[in-house]
């Protein structure tokens, strides 16, 4: 197998090599069923040369069938550990959804101009029964690789129509919801139109939703994920490309996609703004993206030096811990009508100030040769 990025994705392939094999053939009119048992080395860890991959993986095959039909074993013996574990969390993600395991938190996000609260993020987390939490990253790429992505993808969509509803009937009218959409839902031909069924159902305006997806998505099935991108915005909701300025990063995406917003991704945050490449880089993808009428969020914002940075090369939004922290629904509803979002609220406004009462001529080269070397 090649094109494998971490040890774990192995054991999918394996799985639906099985399911494959379970399925009867008919031969000379004899119903037969095949079972496997498999082996598995992985290089470079198990081996750098072919002879030694393969004769280790003969062992592991060996043990494997030593313990019956239909298993399968790595020769590694930290990899079969993660290997059950994982096939463990996918067998219990099935069951998350009806025990009411999975919950949404929510992280605020702030319109720089105004110094307003204008969009939340949802965001999935599971309380696990055994591990206590699972990380986010983990059980999506779980649910992914096991199908589960659909019927969670629904549940988080539902969800969070249900808090915004309710948010913006209770003082909050303005207020717009953000959600993910994993890269793998795109494979759903029917992804439009069951988004648009659901947020209809639960009563919300098209126009107050913004689906966030990566560029990860953007390279499958491009065809298909134009197709249902470009329905789901001439329905009037909000795109967003997310974590944009790591990995595939193209205009291409900016000049042939309906995006409507583009989310710097955190790790250009991290030297940002005491480095001057940091500033080149964010500077840049905000200008590109006003050029072309696109609104620019900046993901990971902490400090109060880089929100003062962010607003003088006019960013339109910020995100971070600076902020807040994601929250429990019970407690953003406390975080937006609490004195401390109206204290960050005069923060921003305060910051925007000071600004606007610097020299109107100021340049972004004034601003590199203000920084430390």
């Amino acid at each position: 197998l090649s094109g494998i990025e971490q040890g774990t994705d192995t054991t999918w392939a394996i799985l639906r090599m099985f399911k494959e094999l379970a399925v009867p053939a008919d031969i000379d009119g004899n119903e037969i069923v095949m079972t496997a048992n498999i082996g598995i080395s992985m290089y470079p860890a198990d081996g750098e040369h072919s002879e030694e991959l393969l004769s280790n993986s003969k062992m592991a095959l060996v043990e494997a069938t030593e313990q019956g039909r239909g298993e399968f074993l790595f020769y590694n013996k930290d990899m079969n550990n993660l290997s059950r574990q994982v096939l463990k969390i996918e067998s219990q993600l099935h069951q998350a959804l009806e025990r009411e395991e999975l919950y949404l938190n929510f992280q605020p996000i702030v319109n720089i101009s105004t110094g307003k609260v204008e969009k939340v993020e949802a965001l999935i987390r599971w309380n696990h029964p055994e591990f206590s939490s699972v990380a986010t990253d983990i059980f999506v790429k779980i649910a992914e690789h096991s199908g589960t992505i659909k019927s969670i993808g629904r549940w988080v969509i539902q969800r969070a129509c249900r808090q915004l509803l309710s948010w913006r009937s209770n003082g909050h009218p303005d207020l717009i919801m953000s959600i993910n959409l994993s890269a793998v839902q795109f494979y759903q031909r029917d992804l439009a139109e069951d988004i648009i069924a659901i947020v209809k159902e639960e009563g919300i305006l098209p126009q107050t939703i913004v689906f966030e997806l990566t560029e990860t998505a953007l390279l499958r099935k491009k065809d298909n994920v134009f197709k249902i991108i470009s329905r789901l915005h001439s329905e009037g909701f909000n795109i967003a490309l997310d974590d944009f300025g790591i990995g595939y990063s193209s205009i291409e995406y900016l000049q042939s996609f309906p995006i409507d917003l583009v989310k710097i991704d955190r790790s250009l945050m991290i030297n940002f703004p005491n480095d001057t490449h940091a500033i080149s880089i964010v500077s840049g993808i905000i200008s590109l993206c006003h050029n072309l009428g696109i609104r620019v969020t900046a993901e990971g914002v902490e400090h109060e030096a880089q929100l003062s940075m962010l607003q003088d090369l006019m960013c339109d939004e910020v995100q971070g811990y600076l902020i807040s922290k994601p929250l429990l629904a019970e407690d953003t509803t406390e975080f937006l009508e609490s004195t401390y979002s109206r204290r960050m609220i005069r923060k921003v406004n305060t910051t925007q100030s000071k600004r606007e009462h610097r020299q109107n001529n100021t340049s972004l080269a004034d601003i590199l040769n203000s920084l430390p070397t």
